[in-house]
């Protein structure tokens, strides 16, 4: 459906499995994700076009922006995340399904997006304070971008607590740590329940 459908179409179908009783986290998580990574892949291999690519991941967006609002939202928590793509990097979506679930968690979520500068980014964090930094890297021609990102925020009087994901990093937790991050997060539920973990027992206030 993504690659010959059409929006509505994937919306509808999405809608579809919502009434029927799936989860909004497990559509995200079960069907959503595992058909970008299937998408990304295929690009990858040169099976599809940039253009094929471009219209998956447009699809998937529109229906992230008609689950998202099902998503349980509860009181603010106090805490906020800066979420931002790699200098140079277009691919959001992945990024996008973690601010959708921090904000389910109760984040405040600053979403920077695609193709975000070092020193912009750096520049927006001091002035913001989150507690917590994403950065998101699809291309490993990207990670030295992501290096220079992550010590521009480590330069910073109190730095946050800073996390990567991306298919760059090929789930090796060590090519996060190389560039300098915290931690390595697979996907969204694995962001939501790692910043519980660590921040959720935490006082409200900022």
């Amino acid at each position: 459906m993504l690659l010959g459908g059409s929006p509505r179409e994937a919306r509808d179908a999405a809608l579809g499995l919502l009434d029927e009783g799936v989860l909004p986290r497990t559509l995200y998580m079960d069907v959503l994700g595992p058909a970008l990574r299937e998408v990304g892949s295929r690009w990858e291999r040169g099976l599809i076009s940039v253009a094929q690519e471009h219209l998956a991941t447009a699809i998937v967006s529109s229906v992230m922006a008609t689950v998202a609002p099902r998503l349980i939202e509860p009181p603010p928590i106090g805490r906020r995340a800066v979420l931002a793509c790699t200098e140079g990097e277009l691919h959001q979506v992945g990024l996008r399904m973690v601010g959708d679930f921090l904000e389910a968690d109760g984040w405040e979520v600053l979403f920077l997006g695609a193709l975000t500068p070092s020193d912009a980014l750096k520049d927006f964090v001091a002035e913001s304070k989150p507690d917590v930094v994403g950065l998101s890297t699809a291309l490993t021609t990207h990670l030295p971008s992501a290096a220079s990102s992550i010590a521009a925020i480590r330069r910073l009087p109190a730095p946050p607590f800073v996390m990567v994901g991306g298919r760059a990093y090929r789930d090796d937790p060590s090519v996060a740590l190389g560039v300098g991050a915290d931690v390595l997060l697979v996907d969204a539920s694995a962001a939501s329940a790692l910043l519980r973990e660590r921040f959720g027992s935490e006082a409200q206030g900022r």
